[in-house]
């Protein structure tokens, strides 16, 4: 499908379907096309399009972190978002979650770290301090240590500081327990 016809198309597609139509293509062109076109990605455009999780994350890595973690902020279905941002890579994982609302980021991380706590516990570490801290501060202290545990202590170290007094100590207890 050309540009032109595939703009054209998606402009015209309800919005479910601009989900699929948009994994139609490839993903570089997808890309393009998302980053033009993003305000027609709601709700459902990208709760659609995230269903194949894989496809989904090479296209959103392609974004500004930004764009891609707008787009993820659309996502009602938390288990949706873990699946798509586990596919990424592992600095993109920490970028686009620093992007996305403070709620989101937590649910996402708790839902990824469901999934893979390892992997979680990276991406954790990869992110910016305060949207970190900000996304962990939301979570269950078990959950944040679990999560800790798995980064580099220097990112550990500098998060549970950052963490609520109540909850901080909790974590540091946790964690020093564990090892």
């Amino acid at each position: 499908m050309t540009a032109r016809r595939a703009r054209r198309t998606l402009a015209e597609a309800g919005e479910a379907e601009r989900g699929s139509l948009i994994l139609t293509l490839p993903p570089d062109e997808a890309a393009v096309l998302l980053a033009e076109r993003w305000k027609l990605f709601t709700t459902a455009a990208v709760e659609e399009m995230c269903r194949e999780a894989a496809r989904s994350a090479t296209i959103l890595q392609m974004l500004l972190p930004s764009r891609a973690g707008w787009l993820l902020n659309q996502v009602r279905d938390p288990h949706l978002v873990a699946r798509v941002v586990l596919e990424m890579g592992g600095h993109h994982r920490g970028l686009v979650l620093d992007q996305m609302h403070d709620r989101h980021s937590a649910a996402a991380i708790e839902a990824m770290a469901a999934i893979d706590v390892r992997r979680t516990g990276l991406a954790v570490a990869a992110m910016q301090k305060a949207p970190a801290s900000q996304a962990l501060s939301r979570l269950p202290p078990a959950t944040i240590a679990g999560l800790l545990a798995q980064a580099p202590p220097a990112c550990r170290d500098s998060l549970v500081p950052l963490l609520p007094s109540g909850v901080r100590e909790e974590v540091a207890r946790r964690l020093a327990r564990s090892g």
